[in-house]
């Protein structure tokens, strides 16, 4: 059926982007905040930095009632709470205040995420602890997939001139640019935060990409996936995410550059409480 009045809120233009060709493609009529205003009689899809949009239709009461999807549950709560953007425009509070009386006045509320953290739950229950239900998929996708890790970027970039349909996933655009360069293909695609046109991933059979993309963008092709951190600008969970752009992953090759070069606190469990009790001895002289 068609919703009639909804709103879907994202954290990442692409992702926004993303649903609003799905929307519409299966007959969900819907307006990207973008490219018109807000319409009651269609559904709208805005990211969370631009909220303060749907302001006046909020206070006229034409958000009252509707049906509110927040997609990538968990990273919109992150980017809520973290966003340099919102700092820089001091909107932080207006847009989290606009957000809570959004979803309190909502007929219903749909949160998706494949992981949830405590601050997410303590996020949605700050708004109404009494009415939220908690459905939890066991499924995991690219259950089972094997995988293979590998100790240099040498190594790495020899076996991906070797295999001819890949994904990279990297957390530094430098990182990317500097891997298609290395490997010697022009068709390779590189997103990075200077990429503004929108590519169909079936269509690339080779793909390196920035944190410019971490959810929103999906390709079903076949193939392995190849990826280079160096561990400074993501967590673990946006890593995932990365990873899990291609659905139908062969095997996972993983890189992780720190590893090798990062010296270990404890050699064993023994070392780990001796430190342990020297901070309470610490502590309990110093308080």
């Amino acid at each position: 059926n068609n919703l009639v009045g909804f709103a879907s809120i994202v954290s990442r233009i692409s992702l926004g982007l993303e649903q609003y060709e799905v929307f519409n493609k299966d007959g969900l009529e819907s307006k990207f905040y973008e490219m018109g205003g807000y319409s009651p009689d269609v559904g709208y899809v805005i990211q969370i930095d631009s909220l303060m949009k749907l302001y006046h239709w909020y206070e006229m009461g034409y958000l009252e009632g509707i049906t509110i999807f927040l997609d990538e549950f968990n990273s919109l709560v992150k980017h809520l709470l973290t966003s340099d953007t919102l700092t820089q425009k001091g909107t932080r509070i207006p847009v989290i205040e606009l957000l809570r009386n959004i979803l309190a006045d909502a007929g219903k509320v749909f949160m998706t995420d494949a992981d949830i953290s405590d601050p997410a739950i303590e996020f949605i229950e700050s708004v109404n602890q009494d009415k939220i239900c908690y459905v939890k998929n066991t499924y995991n996708h690219n259950q089972g997939k094997p995988t293979e890790e590998i100790f240099s970027v040498e190594d790495l970039i020899k076996l991906m001139k070797e295999t001819p349909k890949w994904i990279c996933p990297c957390d530094w655009a430098s990182y990317a640019n500097m891997l298609k360069e290395a490997i010697g293909d022009e068709n390779i695609l590189v997103i990075d935060a200077t990429t503004t046109e929108r590519y169909d991933w079936d269509k690339h059979d080779r793909i390196i990409f920035s944190p410019k993309v971490i959810y929103g963008v999906d390709s079903t092709m076949v193939r392995p996936v190849f990826c280079a951190y160096k561990e400074s600008t993501i967590d673990a969970g946006d890593m995932l995410q990365q990873i899990n752009r291609n659905r139908n992953i062969t095997k996972l090759y993983y890189l992780f550059e720190r590893k090798s070069c990062q010296n270990t606190t404890y050699n064993t469990l023994k070392d780990a409480e001796e430190d342990t009790k020297d901070i309470l001895k610490w502590c309990e002289k110093n308080d």
